[in-house]
């Protein structure tokens, strides 16, 4: 048979529904429609599931004991191949200031390097492509409504005056509570001992939460050295990549086909009456195989 011919064919079979071509592909359509959607939605909650770990501070780790280097704390960000995006150095403990316009009203404030800064106003939505205000005060969203701060205000405290360079957002969503409700004061990084060194990473990857350890200046035998997440509400085991590439929809494309590969063989078989009495009347198989084929495409 002429190419043509064979064209023709099978036009004629799929136009009189001889091939049933129209239920078979609405079956493959359904079939593939809710294996893809079952796939889609497996992937957008584990999109969601990593994006609230990244809300809620979860790809967050610190390290505690010890006297912390600022300058070696805020330059884990600067690695190169690293994934730390954000890191920064926080004191050991708060010091209480006193509002002098609310006499008895007192704040905890911790000094940090200009990197925790960075990171704190990270975790809030702020800075990314604009540079972050470190040459300031950083009031948390609580210290900023009871007392009516905003970016810019001048605050006298039993401290001296303050400037509020920022406002931060802390929820209480698991992350570690200390800063819900307390000023931050940017030191130089090289100019002050610090006792917690925070870095932000994603993914998150335990060897490089390791890095941490590098930015221990001097050891205390009394209180040792120890990694913990900021977020301590949240599984400590969770590996987005691992979950990806282990999740049980991973094989829909494969499972897919071979459905499709069925319905294939289902369709030709419902015909092989057909088939043998073209082959009967003299087709060749190759013309045979080239119309099933022209079907199938169609």
């Amino acid at each position: 048979m002429k190419l043509r011919s064979i064209w023709t064919e099978s036009l004629r079979n799929i136009g009189s529904g001889t091939s049933h071509a129209i239920s078979l592909a609405l079956a493959f359509l359904i079939i593939a429609t809710l294996l893809g959607g079952y796939g889609a939605s497996t992937v957008i909650a584990m999109q969601g599931e990593a994006q609230e770990r990244i809300a809620t501070l979860g790809d967050t780790d610190a390290i505690m004991g010890g006297t912390v280097d600022g300058v070696t704390c805020d330059q884990l960000s600067k690695l190169h191949h690293s994934t730390i995006q954000q890191s920064g150095a926080l004191s050991a403990k708060a010091d209480l200031i006193e509002m002098k316009a609310t006499p008895g009203s007192q704040v905890q404030s911790f000094t940090v390097s200009p990197g925790m800064i960075e990171l704190v106003a990270s975790a809030s939505g702020k800075g990314g492509d604009q540079t972050v205000d470190t040459s300031g005060t950083w009031a948390s969203q609580s210290v900023a409504e009871e007392f009516g701060l905003t970016t810019g205000s001048i605050i006298q405290t039993t401290q001296g005056e303050e400037r509020i360079a920022g406002i931060y957002d802390w929820p209480n969503d698991g992350r570690d509570t200390k800063l819900g409700f307390a000023l931050l004061m940017p030191h130089p990084a090289s100019q002050n001992d610090y006792g917690e060194c925070w870095a932000r990473q994603w993914p998150h990857s335990d060897r490089t939460s390791e890095l941490l350890y590098s930015t221990i200046a001097d050891a205390d035998p009394q209180n040792p050295s120890g990694i913990l997440p900021v977020n301590r509400t949240l599984s400590s085991n969770y590996d987005a990549n691992n979950s990806y590439l282990k999740r049980d929809t991973a094989f829909m494309p494969v499972i897919a086909l071979a459905i499709g590969c069925f319905i294939g063989v289902v369709a030709v078989r419902s015909r092989r009456l057909e088939y043998a009495g073209a082959l009967h009347s003299g087709q060749t198989k190759a013309s045979q195989i080239a119309g099933i084929g022209i079907e199938v495409t169609i």
